[in-house]
């Protein structure tokens, strides 16, 4: 393992408490959920239907059936 690998994992397991965690565990433990967060945004979010409780406006109603389709 190079120097560089060794000081990326150190300061990723201080930022997030692991090496390897995914992206949802890095956007949570942040406090990141919610109608911004970039994995929702993206298309991976493991529980999209979460967010239907927070949904209000028109606009966010199309871009999550854009994303997750009908939930």
């Amino acid at each position: 393992m190079t120097d560089d690998l060794k000081v990326s994992n150190r300061i990723e397991e201080a930022m997030y408490g692991a090496v390897g965690t995914s992206d949802c565990h890095k956007v949570g433990i942040w406090g990141g959920c919610g109608l911004d967060c970039w994995v929702y945004n993206e298309g991976r979010c493991p529980e999209p239907d979460e967010m239907l409780g927070i949904i209000e406006t028109d606009e966010d109603k199309e871009h999550h059936k854009k994303l997750y389709g009908d939930t």
